[in-house]
């Protein structure tokens, strides 16, 4: 272990990456039982610390959050073994290797993980992101772990997107079902034809939200994961400070919920008082940023309860 890493990281390493206890080897274990192979994690301490410990002001969450993300990509590999098809693929590149195969955890700019055909191993890139921001993304780049998909990037920030083509769940196959003029399915497809949540309901409108307003808190619930950020992401940057605070903190508190139907998709926003409040939270402002911002119309409400529906959004690009 580097000696220039802080003392609490190298106290940390010892105590949550390399014991044999901690949760991370229990999912190591749990995939070698399946797998049959043992993928043994190598995180390049030095290189995590110099680029993204900045990132992390409390360093007694640093090792825990790169630990928390290694364990996600155990526990998504193992996930992805019960498609047969793509276990198979996974086996087939795997065939001949002899010896331990390797995770090798490292910086970057994008939370992603490869794998590497000329060196033989898993690489987990590590970015600074949101913890819940970490299955999502994994979740993708294991779509397209044994052909990476090229990605166009485009100088405009923002951009309208229309709906595409319902893509089938197998990565690179792409299903054409037939449509009627307004662009809806005349037919349901199959089950093995539509893509993973995560994907689904990002590109598939109309999309709907609904926002339900009480005293201590406001739920914006939303089928569209990217319009639910952009919301969380907005209140986030303008919160303004509860002077009354001693820690400072913001008046209220802003949490995004993966959903209940399925895993990698974040469906809900909880706005509540960080402390005791006497006001109740005023909506006006979210309904106005849904409409004006978001682009949604109001289908239907009550004295505490607004339903929006949009046929197109606006996607931010990387």
């Amino acid at each position: 272990m580097d000696k220039d890493l802080p003392l609490k990281i190298r106290v940390d390493i010892r105590n949550l990456w390399d014991s044999p206890n901690s949760s991370l080897h229990k999912s190591i274990a749990d995939l070698k039982a399946t797998l049959g192979h043992t993928i043994t994690p190598l995180a390049q301490w030095s290189l995590l610390w110099s680029e993204l410990g900045d990132t992390f002001p409390d360093k007694t969450t640093f090792v825990p959050s790169i630990v928390a993300t290694t364990t996600v990509w155990y526990d998504q590999l193992l996930a992805r073994l019960d498609d047969e098809a793509w276990a198979e693929e996974l086996l087939t590149i795997l065939e001949g290797h002899g010896g331990e195969i390797t995770l090798r955890v490292q910086p970057a700019s994008d939370m992603s993980t490869v794998w590497d055909k000329k060196l033989r191993v898993f690489v987990l890139n590590v970015a600074a992101v949101e913890p819940h921001r970490v299955s999502a993304a994994l979740e993708k780049s294991f779509d397209h772990l044994f052909s990476p998909a090229k990605v166009d990037v485009e100088d405009e920030d923002w951009a309208d997107v229309k709906t595409p083509p319902l893509p089938s769940s197998r990565s690179g196959d792409t299903a054409t079902l037939p449509t009627a003029a307004d662009g809806t399915p005349t037919c349901l497809p199959t089950v093995d034809q539509l893509p993973r949540p995560s994907d689904l309901f990002a590109s598939k409108a109309p999309y709907t939200l609904i926002v339900t307003a009480g005293h201590d808190r406001l739920e914006i619930q939303c089928s569209h994961e990217p319009s639910l950020q952009l919301l969380h992401d907005y209140l986030k940057k303008h919160a303004k400070v509860n002077q009354n605070d001693s820690l400072r903190r913001p008046i209220y508190t802003l949490a995004l919920f993966e959903s209940d139907f399925c895993a990698s998709v974040m469906d809900t926003l909880w706005v509540e008082h960080t402390m005791k409040w006497l006001r109740s939270i005023n909506p006006t402002l979210v309904l106005a940023f849904v409409e004006s911002v978001l682009g949604y119309e109001l289908v239907s409400s009550t004295a505490s309860t607004w339903m929006y529906r949009r046929q197109l959004v606006v996607e931010r690009r990387r």
